[in-house]
């Protein structure tokens, strides 16, 4: 082949890439048989209270980064592909940090950077085959910057909540009407106030939005709840979850069941005279009370950043965790029985040739149609593809 046609054969292949820029090699992986697959993404799957997969239209999605921005990802035979509609989200980039929350058939993701005071929230609904931003969308939530993380979720009143612990150390929240985008997102409420390095999660259960965050320094994890529908500035009192030497870490995941219970997985801190427990389980009843604590896993054992998923089916929690003893390191599972509160063993789920982290899932509960998907990214980013694995439920439970 002379020079001319080798260099009009690189322009071609060149362009076909340049058409299809998320096309990468993939792991081989069977849609049963729970076979483990990758995906390549420019950043990490962070932070742990936020969720990046859902499930809709039959099948599992996920909202993660690319160069281009943040594309979402439809899982079908076996493997994840980037979806050429609606390409990658306006106004966001390669280090996007995304929190998913699907309601009513619209899907919403918030597109946490660390930099800049200015967040792209996506509202889009699925239509001809694609989804597609809805008009109006999308909204930037301005704050004053400096969170670790920021999460949202919507209320049975359609009303977006966001909340963050940012650069002035207090926890706040943000709303939105959802079908108002217009009116923009309200002015900073703040909830309390807290430490720099702390984080809070949102989420919606049963009539009601909760916040859940630590305070390390005074050794507290705490709560507040907001009524559907009730004025956005009027909150329940400040409820303490836990208060005792090494309870109040950053590492907490919400879900919240059918019946009204908020479940909340949070991790101790370690290291001598701390607590026994290294992982820990809570639940805030239907009468508001926080009236378990089931330990998920002993001490010693360096396990971190858990995650909580909920089997909508049976009274059964699926706790997945990095393991940070086994090079390179993995993520675990272990099933967790809400009747009696007893833990499985522990199971491997995911493990590469580079190390595994920062494990994320979906916000809503599981089902045997849905099966469970995990997926985790690499603990540095661009040491490797992320990687992700469908199980049976069957093979869990």
């Amino acid at each position: 082949m002379d020079s001319t046609r080798v260099a009009r054969l690189a322009v071609l292949l060149g362009a076909l890439a340049a058409a299809r820029p998320l096309a990468s090699s993939w792991c081989p992986a069977a849609e049963e048989g729970g076979k483990q697959g990758q995906i390549p993404i420019s950043w990490l799957t962070v932070q742990k209270p936020q969720s990046k997969l859902w499930h809709d239209q039959g099948t599992w999605w996920a909202a993660l980064p690319q160069d281009t921005g943040v594309w979402l990802w439809r899982y079908a035979d076996g493997r994840f592909e980037p979806q050429q509609t609606p390409g990658p989200l306006k106004g966001t980039g390669p280090n996007a940090e995304c929190d998913a929350a699907l309601h009513g058939g619209t899907l919403f993701v918030l597109a946490y950077q660390k930099e800049g005071t200015e967040i792209p929230v996506h509202a889009l609904a699925f239509t001809e085959g694609a989804y597609r931003e809805l008009p109006g969308y999308p909204v930037s939530l301005h704050y004053p910057g400096g969170a670790s993380t920021i999460t949202c979720d919507v209320d049975s009143k359609g009303v977006l909540w966001a909340a963050c612990v940012d650069a002035q150390s207090e926890v706040t929240v943000y709303s939105l009407q959802s079908k108002d985008p217009a009116a923009g997102f309200s002015g900073r409420q703040v909830l309390a106030a807290s430490g720099r390095y702390d984080i809070a999660a949102v989420a919606a259960f049963k009539g009601h939005v909760g916040v859940l965050w630590c305070h390390q320094k005074p050794q507290k994890l705490l709560f507040r709840a907001h009524k559907d529908g009730d004025p956005a500035d009027r909150w329940g009192p400040e409820e303490e979850v836990a208060a005792a030497k090494g309870s109040a870490n950053d590492h907490l995941n919400l879900a919240a069941d059918a019946a009204g219970n908020l479940w909340a997985v949070t991790k101790n801190q370690t290291g001598p005279n701390m607590p026994p427990v290294q992982i820990v389980l809570r639940r805030r009843n239907t009468e508001g009370k926080w009236d378990k604590a089931i330990p998920v896993i002993p001490p010693g054992t360096n396990r971190t950043r858990p995650i909580v998923v909920l089997d909508g089916e049976r009274p059964l929690a699926y706790v997945l965790y990095t393991d940070r003893v086994t090079k390179p390191n993995i993520i675990c599972l272990r099933k967790v029985s809400l009747d009696d509160g007893k833990a499985g063993d522990e199971v491997k789920v995911l493990a590469a040739d580079h190390d595994l982290n920062d494990v994320t899932d979906c916000k809503g509960m599981v089902t045997a149609p849905t099966g469970l998907m995990v997926l985790a990214g690499p603990k540095v980013a661009k040491t490797g593809p992320a990687c992700f694995r469908r199980l049976s439920l069957e093979e869990v439970r």
